[in-house]
């Protein structure tokens, strides 16, 4: 496991961010539980709205990608 942050620790943030926002999509699609989450999250804030909900997937992605970046580079 260690070997594949370190490995995605190498890349270029701008193709961190692509493949983040690509893995927060899949993320959203397979999992109900984190969809309900969301939804119920954004409503309880009164921003329940599908172009909100999107960014927010993508941002999520995205940062979870870029975690092992900011643990692991120098």
């Amino acid at each position: 496991m260690l070997f594949l942050l370190r490995l995605v620790a190498r890349l270029p943030l701008p193709l961190l961010h692509r493949l983040g926002a690509g893995l927060g999509r899949v993320v959203h699609l397979c999992s109900p539980r984190y969809r309900k989450s969301l939804r119920q999250n954004l409503d309880a804030a009164g921003m329940n709205d599908s172009g909100l909900r999107r960014a927010v997937v993508a941002e999520m992605g995205k940062a979870a990608l870029e975690a092992p970046a900011v643990w692991l580079r120098p």
